[in-house]
């Protein structure tokens, strides 16, 4: 067999092992909120289809939501929320790509809230999310025990409040008009209820005041103040944190109408449940 053949043969075959086994690309994240990461896994899952990389999810101690040890049975904190995307793994130890921006020409999915003019994105997110994402069976769990006890068979209108401590990212909407609002649409739709999410006792104390329905709530952790959760010395497992919210956006995407201002949960509610009717406060 000439030199020819045998560097055709070898080259043939490292093409095809290239083909039939590609390389892993490791999504990590950085020091932000969930959904901002929540995206940022989104905006890699779509460089990988792309470019025909095999993507695996690990949030390491970098993560806001990440615990010593560990939580709902695993020490990769983006597990204690999802299944993996893929059958690739990764370690701590292993090198991960936390940059956002994984691509100009393909950043899809940024840390805004979904609007008239970008509402077709919601599409993509939501193929993306069926493809690859699937929530971690006891967090489910969690979603399904509270729809069932307090949302099934009753017309809903979920309401999301931000916290004062957002406001240095977009302006802030006084939460009376919007609670103003929900009250108004409760009578177009009759018998109804709301569910309120939010980060502060304050703004779920003024809900229950303001509405003229059932106000029901996820019990998660919430603020005091306008202090983030997130430096309160008071949470000492911050992972339930990232379960709270999560389990908050899961439930509103089950609502009837949806009403919020700019935020990265409410562009997660959307991403979710891309048909869901709502209302966006500015």
């Amino acid at each position: 067999m000439n030199t020819y053949v045998k560097n055709s043969i070898f080259f043939g075959l490292l093409l095809c092992c290239q083909q039939s086994f590609p390389e892993k690309h490791v999504i990590g994240c950085w020091h932000a909120g969930f959904f901002s990461n929540f995206f940022g896994v989104l905006n890699h899952l779509y460089w990988c289809e792309q470019t025909g990389n095999a993507p695996v999810v690990y949030w390491g101690r970098e993560s806001f939501y990440w615990h010593k040890d560990g939580y709902n049975g695993s020490l990769n904190a983006w597990e204690y929320f999802f299944e993996p995307v893929s059958s690739q793994t990764a370690s701590e130890s292993e090198p991960r790509d936390a940059r956002f921006l994984v691509d100009p020409s393909i950043y899809v999915f940024p840390p805004t809230t979904i609007t008239s003019e970008t509402r077709e994105r919601t599409l993509l997110a939501n193929r993306l999310i069926n493809t690859y994402i699937k929530i971690n069976s006891i967090v489910d769990n969690k979603v399904t025990s509270f729809f069932s006890n307090n949302m099934l068979g009753k017309k809903t209108i979920g309401i999301h409040l931000r916290g004062e401590n957002k406001t240095l990212e977009v302006r802030g909407v006084d939460p009376l008009i919007i609670l103003a609002k929900a009250n108004k649409e409760a009578e177009l739709l009759g018998d109804c209820q709301f569910l309120v999410a939010t980060d502060e006792y304050r703004l779920l104390a003024l809900a229950e005041k303001t509405l003229k329905r059932k106000v029901i709530y996820y019990p998660c952790q919430r603020a005091n103040d306008s202090i983030s959760l997130f430096f309160l010395s008071s949470v000492k497992n911050k992972a339930v944190l990232g379960e709270d919210v999560l389990i908050e956006m899961l439930l509103l995407t089950q609502c009837d109408l949806f009403l919020h201002t700019y935020s990265n949960v409410s562009s997660a509610v959307l991403y979710f449940n891309p048909f869901l009717k709502d209302i966006l406060f500015v």
